[in-house]
């Protein structure tokens, strides 16, 4: 067996270690598949490393040498990933499987394009393992790397974690099985199953992932803090409200986040609206409430955006709806008319003989039974008038 690849160590310069697209399988095996995507003018032959064309990518791909497992997560959630990954390395050690993680440390080379590399294994990836959290599920790049996998007829497996229920998994992925990392059960299926190993100890995978997550916390990093709006929050310590700092508004209308000021007392009401109070916290120790800049006694409310473009659309068209049906509560009820008169008084429709006083409805359109004095007067008890029978 060679030690050095001919194309990566003489031609390149560089060890094999360096070589972005297989990190595992031997030399020979790596020098087979460049000297064909040579012949086949994929890549160039002086320097196949960086020669390499998207058609070059996409031949390496169908030809696998050992399989890629792509993970794609939101870098809040960096530390389940990487407690997954080593995981499943640590099961299938031996076995040529490489497992990609962008935000672990040494998956990207020193002094490589991170977007070239990303790209590059989501083309040559066997397998694609997507993280939903209730972080993950706002963020567009995970809904980017998941849509070049979609048409690829590839292994795609869904994972949640943190709290994120697998009956709210946004369509088309909800569509195929999803598997949840909070449950015993699901971790076996992954791993026997899907991956085709033995599992792991499942009960300190389990205390693994509760230990980096964020307690089912849905949150935004900004300015050094973190800034939450829904989750498990009872347990963390209450402090004084303070301002918004400057820049938060507009960071969260920039993610579609609806923002507006409210009665701290009315939190019932919003949450039917789908607006919850946004906090300031230390997701394991405190939180405060936000206070509106225009009114102190108001505080900050937010609504997450739809996960997806139908959904917005569905949003607005039931708050059009909720807008209508106000406006129509608003509007004053259309003004009863007396459908006739007898012995002076007011008659209406579907009331029998009920006569009313012409001058109560005429005057203030209140209803007010007369009562009879005689057979030739009747009398109304509201404005004390004397009618006579006509």
């Amino acid at each position: 067996m060679r030690e050095q690849s001919r194309y990566l160590g003489d031609l390149i310069g560089i060890s094999d270690d360096d070589y972005p697209l297989f990190d595992t399988g031997s030399i020979e095996e790596k020098d087979a598949l460049v000297s064909q995507a040579i012949e086949d003018e994929y890549v160039s032959g002086d320097r196949p490393l960086y020669a390499l064309t998207r058609g070059g990518k996409e031949f390496l791909a169908e030809r696998p040498v050992e399989r890629r497992v792509f993970l794609s997560h939101a870098t809040d959630d960096a530390g389940i990933a990487e407690v997954l990954a080593n995981a499943i390395r640590e099961r299938l050690a031996g076995s040529g499987v490489e497992v990609f993680v962008s935000s672990q440390s040494g998956n990207i080379p020193t002094g490589k394009k991170w977007l070239d590399v990303v790209e590059t294994k989501l083309i040559t990836g066997t397998t694609y393992l997507v993280l939903i959290t209730p972080r993950s599920v706002l963020r567009p790049w995970l809904w980017f790397e998941t849509g070049s996998f979609w048409f690829k007829e590839r292994q795609i497996i869904v994972l949640c974690a943190d709290g994120y229920s697998k009956g709210n998994v946004p369509y088309p992925l909800g569509s195929i099985q999803v598997l949840s990392l909070d449950l015993r059960d699901d971790i076996v299926t992954l791993f026997e199953k899907d991956l085709g190993t033995t599992a792991p100890d499942v009960n300190a995978l389990l205390a693994a992932f509760k230990a980096r997550s964020m307690g089912g916390l849905a949150h935004v990093s900004f300015a050094g803090s973190e800034w939450i709006w829904t989750g498990a929050l009872g347990a963390l310590e209450d402090r004084d409200a303070v301002a918004p700092p400057p820049g938060l508004k507009e960071e969260f209308e920039g993610r579609g986040f609806r923002w507006r000021c409210g009665d701290p007392n009315k939190e019932g009401h919003w949450s039917e609206k789908g607006l919850f109070p946004l906090y300031q916290a230390d997701p394991r120790k405190w939180k405060r409430k936000l206070r509106c800049p225009i009114d102190e006694k108001q505080i900050i409310y937010v609504k997450a955006p739809p996960p997806t473009e139908v959904d917005g659309l569905k949003e607005q068209v039931a708050e059009q709806a909720e807008e209508i049906q106000r406006l129509r509560r608003a509007e004053p009820p259309p003004k009863e008319k007396p459908s006739g008169t007898k012995w002076g008084c007011y008659q209406f429709k579907d009331e029998g003989e009920k006569l009313y006083c012409t001058a109560c409805w005429d005057s203030k359109g209140m209803k007010s039974l007369t009562n009879r004095m005689n057979i030739k007067q009747r009398s109304c008890p509201v404005c004390r008038a004397v009618i006579g029978a006509g």
